[in-house]
């Protein structure tokens, strides 16, 4: 998914803005410490993170 350039079109820039600010809260949200090391143990979640997932 390639991000276009943001044109002279004030929806497009809001919602690229919106986009950011709702990816940065998902991340925030999905990863903290203490999950990232407990999935370290577990090997199904390991292959999951190669693959794209979590």
């Amino acid at each position: 998914m390639t991000l276009k350039p943001a044109t002279a079109n004030p929806d497009a820039k809001e919602f690229l803005v919106f986009i950011e600010t709702q990816t940065r809260r998902l991340f925030r949200r999905r990863r903290p410490r203490k999950i990232r090391r407990r999935f370290r143990k577990n090997e199904k979640t390991e292959n999951r993170k190669k693959n794209g997932g979590i």
